[in-house]
């Protein structure tokens, strides 16, 4: 169907095109075709090199890392769009408009170099419909992979917009884990398994007095990030009197999982302090849970 449909574009600009020898008149009559037909190239440059990125999404095994390390240049292009300095600032400025799963895909499609020798009409174009690109693909769910989210991980320290910057790791944190889990379902389904419906804890109201976690629930599981603190950050929670709801000890049961060989302190904190303390930790590696998921793409 695509080849049937450029094939017959083609025919169509063959005839504009003779259509277009054929006029006659003022020095000024063509400018207005001249700009729409640079506006026309600048799309085709763009979206060859993106159409090239998402067949090798799609080809390229979810469980594989992409090759000659591209994921790489998520990171380089992340770097650009919010550390402080002088390289493409307006540019980098009006990219931090984009959300996560864009800046993926226009890390993976161009490297920074590339990225700052656009000329501007390609740059508009990219910036403008890279997002429009990814969606009329579904190309959303093939951005999270192991090798994309390392890259992702690396913590920017002292970022231009910390408040933008902290935002687009949140929605990148929600989405991966939606990604994840839709994957598992995905291999349930095709397995033909019978599963047992986890259990979700509700969120407590820090606005009164933590009711939703003052009684323990039953074999309560929770999905997310996990970020290792330092002992100094621990004790800032202890100290967030306000900020800080119930407190439980979870001692594993002997032979119960082997990976759980130590005891483990959670306690229900405030959103507010949970991006603070996120900004400051290290993200993990996955779970054994999500290695799992991974390993069941192979």
């Amino acid at each position: 169907m695509s080849t049937e449909r450029i094939l017959h574009i083609e025919q169509m600009l063959s005839s504009f095109a003779q259509e277009l020898w054929d006029v006659d008149g003022p020095d000024d009559l063509l400018d207005a075709l001249l700009y729409k037909v640079s506006l026309l190239r600048a799309q085709l440059e763009v979206q060859r090199c993106l159409q090239h990125t998402a067949n090798l999404l799609r080809q390229q095994p979810l469980n594989k890392a992409l090759p000659n390390q591209r994921a790489t240049k998520v990171k380089h292009l992340i770097c650009l769009v919010y550390r402080r300095n002088d390289r493409g600032n307006d540019r980098s400025k009006q990219l931090r408009a984009a959300d996560c799963d864009t800046l993926k895909l226009v890390g993976l499609a161009c490297s920074t170099e590339e990225w700052l020798k656009l000329r501007d009409d390609e740059f508009d174009t990219l910036a403008s419909r890279a997002t429009d690109f990814l969606n009329r693909r579904n190309l959303s769910m093939l951005l999270y992979r192991r090798d994309i989210d390392k890259a992702f991980e690396a913590t920017l320290e002292d970022p231009e917009d910390e408040e933008q910057y902290h935002r687009l790791l949140q929605v990148r944190s929600t989405r991966r884990l939606h990604s994840l889990k839709h994957r598992k379902d995905e291999r349930r389904l095709s397995d033909s398994e019978n599963t047992t419906p986890t259990l979700e804890i509700p969120e407590p109201d820090f606005n009164g007095l933590f009711a939703a976690a003052s009684k323990p629930s039953i074999d309560p599981t929770i999905h997310g990030e996990v970020y290792a603190l330092s002992i100094e950050d621990f004790r800032s929670v202890l100290a967030s009197t306000s900020h800080v709801g119930s407190i439980y000890l979870t001692i594993p049961k002997t032979g119960h999982n082997s990976r759980a060989s130590v005891a483990l302190l959670s306690a229900w904190i405030s959103n507010e302090l949970s991006c603070r303390l996120g900004v400051k930790g290290k993200p993990l590696p996955l779970t054994p849970e999500e290695d799992d998921v991974w390993a069941g793409l192979a």
